[in-house]
């Protein structure tokens, strides 16, 4: 359980750098390149409210107070009828989960970590790792090989922007997935199919928890490591 906790308080660290950096000059274009823009929508708001609501008053680096209704349930509890198997034991064209949320007995905030995420590293480790001599280690552009499939503190983050009192009190409707990865998340602002798409979950960037992760780490990483980091390349990057 410490290394959820630990997990939790690395995501709450990369936001609290979110809200006290985002309205520097070197950020400004960032909410547009991340979610796009659309007339008479102030996303830049929207997007603020999402990182204060899970930061609040960060009393012991422990985020808003509403985190404290988040329960991390060391069971898979999610049972998916689709491939009728648990959440953690599902194969999708190769690709696993790594954590979800997901309300337990219709009532109760959970979230859930499979194995995968243990074998990431916590913020400390990641900064050893990659954060050291101006982020020496790290590349030259957002991806998610550095990112995603390395950093616990992003994947908790993830799963943080599904929580209502967090992600759905600010942009007045639950943030979903329409696309994971850096590329796909930068690229989706100009996905029409999935956008415009009446079935779809997810009808604004604003409602796809992976681009708050993508965005997010933008910032972390330029205030973190002193230089800037360029946009996601290509689908290599996802």
């Amino acid at each position: 359980m410490e290394v959820l906790r630990q997990g939790l308080k690395d995501a709450i660290e990369v936001a609290r750098v979110v809200v006290d950096n985002m309205d520097k000059d070197r950020h400004k274009d960032k909410v547009e390149a991340w979610f796009g823009k659309k007339d008479g929508v102030n996303y830049e708001q929207d997007v603020a409210k999402v990182f204060k609501n899970m930061v609040g008053k960060n009393h012991h680096h422990e985020g808003a107070d509403v985190l404290g209704q988040l329960i991390v349930y060391p069971d898979d509890y999610w049972f998916v009828k689709q491939f009728k198997k648990n959440f953690c034991d599902v194969n999708n064209n190769g690709k696993t989960g790594t954590a979800y949320y997901k309300l337990r007995d219709g009532q109760y905030h959970g979230m859930h970590y499979c194995d995968k995420f243990f074998t990431r590293l916590s913020l400390k480790d990641y900064t050893d790792q990659y954060l050291k001599d101006d982020c020496a280690n790290m590349a030259d552009h957002i991806d998610t090989d550095h990112i995603g499939r390395k950093f616990q503190g992003a994947n908790v983050l993830h799963g943080v922007m599904h929580f209502p009192l967090v992600g759905a009190a600010a942009v007045g409707k639950q943030i979903a997935d329409g696309a994971y990865g850096a590329y796909s998340c930068y690229t989706f602002k100009n996905n029409k199919k999935v956008l415009d798409n009446d079935k779809s979950p997810v009808r604004r960037t604003i409602d796809n928890a992976d681009s708050y992760v993508y965005y997010a780490m933008h910032i972390y990483l330029e205030e973190k490591c002193n230089r800037e980091f360029k946009l996601p390349q290509d689908a290599s990057d996802n």
